[in-house]
């Protein structure tokens, strides 16, 4: 889970902070701090999503050593990678428990069909 220092609350929507390699900061970003709402009012949710976004930007430190070791990469280029990576993640999020609730809808119908055929 990601640590609690990494979420905070925005009026009713939890917001991930991640902070910015001092390498990155200089080139790609003008804040030391990156935050992007995880796009829930639940704790927990709020927790599980930013443990996800947590492990996807540790592109940050890779980024930083692929610099050290030559690599050239348009901070255009690389805050569309980001951003593409951070959007696809939260949509997965908020994707994955709609299809639960359509599989425990489906569980349910199945269930009330098979109690139905067995009273009959």
């Amino acid at each position: 889970m990601a640590c609690a220092s990494q979420i905070y609350r925005r009026q009713s929507i939890y917001w991930f902070r991640q902070r910015i390699p001092a390498a990155l900061k200089i080139d790609f970003f003008r804040k030391r701090l990156s935050r992007v709402s995880v796009r829930t009012s639940c704790l927990d949710e709020a927790k599980r999503r930013s443990a996800r976004l947590r492990v996807l930007l540790g592109i940050f430190a890779e980024t930083e050593l692929a610099q050290m070791s030559g690599l050239q990469v348009t901070s255009g280029g690389f805050a569309a990678i980001v951003r593409q990576l951070v959007l696809a993640e939260l949509d997965e999020a908020e994707r994955v428990p709609a299809q639960r609730a359509a599989r425990f809808l489906v569980d349910v119908q199945s269930s009330v069909d098979l109690e139905n055929q067995q009273a009959t």
